[in-house]
């Protein structure tokens, strides 16, 4: 079964992401629209883990029926994730590493997207990398995660969860609490408080959950999502200006801040499964369903165009105009020229037979 409401969530979280880096970088823009935006920006990413998630199983249930085993249905999804992010990420990734002139070993971290394993490579070529490289890690034990959250019985799947939620928690404050103690600076903060993997599994798993549970969808009335919608800005506006407290040391906001953020993607995972039942009434707008075909390049190339534009100091609505026009340009050529071939050849695939 399709889900066209994911259409609209694939574009929502790759504009919370455009939109959150611009406001970031931006000097001049007004204050206010800088809160606002920082505290929904913050929902980009972990709203395409909990996409990846679902798809994800969805993908995986679908080859399972064809009643191939298990290492034949690991394989073909292996590869079939393979031809989805690699061509368009390797392709960027070596525009990106010719302009930086990174060096051998940085590129190779890269290309087998370990690089949030080491300080010296993570966020070196491109930030938003290490997104890809959870990415990739999480593909690598998704068939066993998916299975285990699909063949449990609802107590088991849900204790399950909340293991790797407390796990997430776990190594978040651990990292935490070394950073304050000194041992650790803010990049190798940054690097294992929030760009491993296991910190973000839970968020695969909210998706997982989400599939699981989609034939059993409760309708939410429209002042219900209002009421969530507004408390997921409340809780971001709540938990943001985190770096602002790390660097000023200020323990306690950090911790509870933290904490936070926990409470508000759990939130966000009740969001998407609200908003799941809109669809059959609800049509995409097709400027949405084209922001949503492009994300992943998008995605891919917004924060480089941004850093480089960020040089030349122009107004803000100037920079925002650039930016977005450019960043789309490129995700538009990347799409057309790089995703969809392999996106071809990755169906074909799906026809394999064992």
């Amino acid at each position: 079964m399709r889900y066209p409401i994911f259409d609209f969530y694939r574009a929502l979280a790759v504009s919370l992401v455009v939109f959150g880096h611009f406001a970031s970088a931006s000097q001049d823009l007004a204050s206010f629209a800088k809160i606002f935006i920082d505290a929904i920006a913050g929902y980009g990413v972990p709203l395409f883990f909990i996409i990846s998630g679902f798809l994800l199983a969805q993908s995986f249930e679908s080859i399972v029926k064809k009643k191939y085993s298990i290492s034949v249905t690991s394989r073909i999804f292996f590869i079939r994730r393979i031809f989805r992010i690699y061509p368009a990420y390797v392709f960027s990734l070596i525009l990106l590493s010719l302009y930086y002139d990174s060096n051998l070993l940085d590129f190779a971290a890269h290309l087998f997207n370990v690089h949030n394993l080491f300080d010296d490579y993570n966020r070196s070529i491109n930030a938003v990398y290490w997104t890809l490289a959870v990415e990739f890690q999480w593909y690598i034990i998704a068939p066993i995660a998916i299975l285990l959250f699909l063949r449990s019985s609802v107590i088991g799947s849900v204790a399950l969860f909340l293991v790797f939620v407390w796990l997430s928690i776990h190594f978040r404050l651990e990292a935490l609490n070394d950073y304050f103690s000194q041992l650790i600076n803010f990049n190798q903060f940054v690097r294992l408080a929030q760009d491993q993997f296991y910190i973000h599994l839970f968020n695969f798993f909210i998706g997982i959950l989400l599939y699981r549970y989609s034939q059993h969808i409760i309708e939410i009335k429209l002042k219900t999502k209002i009421i969530i919608v507004s408390i997921l800005i409340i809780l971001g506006y709540l938990k943001s200006g985190i770096v602002w407290d790390l660097e000023a040391y200020r323990e306690d906001a950090v911790f509870y801040k933290i904490l936070l953020d926990y409470v508000s993607i759990l939130v966000l995972g009740f969001a998407t499964y609200a908003f799941m039942l809109t669809q059959p009434a609800w049509r995409c707008p097709k400027v949405v369903s084209f922001i949503s075909l492009i994300s992943y390049s998008l995605y891919i190339y917004h924060y480089p165009i941004l850093l480089y534009l960020s040089q030349y100091n122009y107004d803000w609505h100037i920079y925002l105009s650039l930016y977005l026009s450019i960043s789309i340009l490129f995700a538009t050529l990347s799409y057309y020229l790089v995703e969809a071939p392999f996106m071809r050849y990755s169906s074909q695939y799906s026809q394999h037979k064992r």
